[in-house]
């Protein structure tokens, strides 16, 4: 069977997803299929997953060509010389980092489209200076046979567009050894060739469009359209008139070869038969012993007795590198995998839960006892009382999941009502997740009430970066007010009252300078806040619209950033952006002086009432753990030992990225860290307070102080109005 091979583009997924949404899983029109839920494996069986990870030196977006076979990865590149250029295919067996050792060589000539077989065999479609040609090459590299094409059929393909409007998307290899390629671009072409390298066919498939070529049963080549308005289908590409209607719209196609075609939704994976019509479930992504996420899957292939997925996440978080997750997937006796015990952690669905997820597979795949499973929480946003009242009241009942991530919910309330657990006698039995292990300022987040009720698994860093020199002990909102009142430009989008007010009041957890929780007074009316509502209503409005930012670098105004940093790769971007910008790194102004924040990327409690606290506190200690802390690279991992590892990762030398940019033929903007740049990072962290926000005070605070600098209500009142929404919202 063969390798599915896909070229990675940076939207691709996203506009699969688009077009799902717009158009639903169902196809109307002609003769469909018909859908079996009926689990692939035999009753006696379970599908199961292993995962490996592979990190290769740059991202799959840079590279030109890249196939798999599911035991090595292949990769192709140009090696650039004084006198000549070198075409080259690189090959690594699947393992944590790419070894890339040399495979194939060709002077003076690059590689067009690279496919691989079964058997790894390794085809490739060579472009010279006046010549095409196609060889095959077997495991060891031996050349097989080589066959000159006829290049007046080949004058218009070129590659990433820099040649023509058209280039090598993909190929597959059927059974039997012969190979199909497609172009994308302004005229889509596919070429089939037979077993010998002969081009058998070379023409543009009767379809509204073509997403991608795939192989099935009887080596015969089909062409796909699911993007299209009509309904999604499959063209055998030998009989044109052979279309095959889906019977659902998927995400994506995959090579089944003999077993038939792979269709990927949010569901699962399914097999069709295109003769028959049947179509039949596999698995399904969110399986006990499956997790896979299907966002990231790349390309499938198939074994004799385990199937291999690739999956990549499309950004980079570590210095351009790029990591690739490779799924074997096989089916094994069900009494060697017992069925797992369900683990409910509940979220608010307006929350960002990506982080969640991430954390939830992480534990699910080396689980083999529990499976942690998600459970979305609506937001009554019409409540006084808002954000996560779902979820808050069914814990207040004493009902609700084992787990909840309580970053929009108040969680003092729910510590004084007896509703979230004390997390302190786990924390004794595991004296590697002790507060000597967490970062200090993460370790004060996670207390609650005096004790330990929380789990911070990973962070964000919000900073700001001025002009002008600002010191740290002056940095309070008086001072930010003067500044706004006597620039033009404070912000990079402009001034703004709001967001005057808001720069003055977030650097305060929770709020707590002007509400007492525990005497449930909201203390709103002091002379401090009417003096901050005062003043920054003074402050002229003036917005600049963010494209113009962006578009004319000449335009920069403003005096002060502000930043967001959710990992490593984003905080040496913005480095480089505010040396560029004359700027240096300031905190959030306080009363206090300049502080740092963190922001969560999730707050997890456990219900007081939870019927399977051990297994609740398995997933806790797990996403804490070194094991899974170390796989953190989305944002800032907790742990003191994780953080410096990741920092120590972060960062590749000069010599070294100029090494990867040879070797790969691929650009990018190199930003040249030095050692006061990780002296800041750290500073800012071990100066920042953890900011848990409550969401039902800022609701009430938008509402209100939006009105007053309307003009539309009176500073008395809206200050009023303030204390007696908060003090209703402590005594709900």
């Amino acid at each position: 069977m063969d390798t599915q091979y896909f070229r990675c583009k940076k939207i691709y997924l996203f506009f699969y997803l688009f077009i799902l949404t717009m158009l639903g899983l169902s196809a109307c029109g002609r003769q469909k299929g018909t859908a079996d839920s009926t689990f692939w494996a035999e009753s006696d069986q379970v599908a199961v997953a292993d995962f490996q990870q592979m990190k290769l030196p740059i991202t799959l977006e840079a590279l030109e060509q890249y196939a798999t076979d599911g035991k090595w990865f292949y990769i192709s590149r140009e090696k650039f010389g004084p006198e000549s250029t070198t075409g080259q295919v690189l090959r690594s067996r699947i393992q944590n980092n790419f070894e890339g050792e040399v495979f194939i060589s060709k002077e003076n000539a690059f590689c067009l489209a690279l496919a691989v077989d079964r058997e790894s065999h390794c085809f490739v479609l060579w472009k010279e200076e006046n010549n095409i040609s196609l060889e095959k090459y077997g495991e060891s590299g031996e050349r097989i046979w080589h066959v000159d094409q006829d290049v007046s059929k080949w004058t218009d393909i070129g590659r990433n567009n820099s040649v023509s409007s058209l280039a090598i998307a993909g190929g597959v290899v059927t059974t039997d050894g012969r190979l199909a390629l497609y172009t994308h671009g302004t005229d889509t072409i596919v070429a089939l060739f037979d077993e010998n390298g002969n081009l058998l066919q070379m023409d543009a498939p009767k379809l509204e469009c073509l997403d991608g070529i795939v192989a099935g049963k009887d080596n015969r080549v089909y062409g796909y359209c699911i993007t299209g308005e009509g309904d999604p289908v499959l063209a055998d590409l030998k009989k044109p008139e052979s279309c095959y209607v889906l019977p659902f719209r998927p995400l994506n196609v995959f090579s089944g070869q003999e077993e038939g075609v792979y269709l990927s939704t949010l569901e699962g994976l399914w097999l069709y038969d295109p003769e028959s019509g049947r179509t039949q479930i596999k698995w399904k992504w969110n399986d006990e012993y499956i997790n896979v996420d299907y966002r990231h899957l790349q390309s499938i292939f198939c074994g004799d007795q385990e199937w291999h997925l690739l999956c990549h996440v499309p950004d980079s978080f570590i210095a351009g590198t790029s990591k690739v997750t490779v799924v074997s997937v096989r089916n094994e006796s069900r009494k060697d995998y017992g069925k797992k015990e369900t683990i409910t952690l509940g979220y608010v669905d307006n929350d960002s839960n990506q982080s969640l997820e991430m954390l939830v597979n992480l534990y699910n795949r080396q689980s083999k006892i529990y499976r942690v499973e998600l459970v979305a929480y609506k937001n009554q946003e019409q409540d006084v009382t808002g954000w996560g009242n779902e979820l808050a009241l069914q814990l207040l009942r004493g009902e609700g999941p084992d787990l909840m991530d309580v970053r929009s919910i108040y969680v003092g309330s729910l510590a004084d009502k007896g509703a979230i657990c004390d997390l302190s006698d786990y924390y004794i039995q595991s004296p590697a997740l002790n507060g000597e292990a967490i970062l200090d300022v993460v370790w004060s987040g996670m207390q609650c009430k005096g004790k330990n009720m929380l789990v911070i698994p990973s962070f964000c860093l919000m900073a700001q970066a001025s002009k002008e020199p600002v010191n740290a002990e002056d940095w309070t909102p008086g001072k930010l007010i003067q500044l706004a009142k006597e620039q033009e430009m404070l912000w990079q989008f402009g001034t703004s009252p709001m967001w005057a007010l808001w720069d003055c009041m977030r650097p305060y957890d929770e709020y707590t300078r002007y509400i007492d929780y525990d005497e449930k007074k909201s203390h709103f009316d002091c002379p401090e806040f009417r003096w901050l509502l005062e003043n920054c209503a003074e402050i002229q409005e003036n917005v600049i619209m963010p494209e113009i930012i962006f578009t004319d670098s000449t335009v920069q105004p403003s005096f002060l950033y502000s930043y967001t940093i959710h990992n490593m790769n984003d905080f040496f971007w913005h480095c480089q952006n505010i040396k560029e910008l004359g700027c240096s790194w300031v905190g959030n102004p306080s009363w206090d002086g300049a502080v740092y924040r963190l922001v969560p990327d999730n707050i997890l409690a456990m219900n007081q009432k939870s019927e399977n606290k051990e297994g609740a506190w398995d997933f806790l200690q797990y996403i804490i753990s070194e094991e899974c802390q170390n796989d953190i690279d989305w944002s800032f991992p907790v742990r003191e030992d994780s953080f410096e590892r990741y920092l120590a990762v972060s960062y590749r030398s000069k010599e070294e990225n100029d090494r990867t940019v040879a070797q790969f033929h691929y650009s990018t903007n190199y930003f040249d860290p030095d050692e006061k740049d990780f002296d800041n990072i750290r500073y800012m962290i071990s100066h920042a307070f953890i900011q848990r926000l409550n969401g039902p005070v800022e609701s009430i605070l938008n509402e209100e102080t939006e009105m007053y600098f309307a003009g539309d209500a009176t500073l008395d009142d809206t200050i009023h109005k303030i204390d007696s929404r908060v003090t209703l919202y402590l005594n709900e």
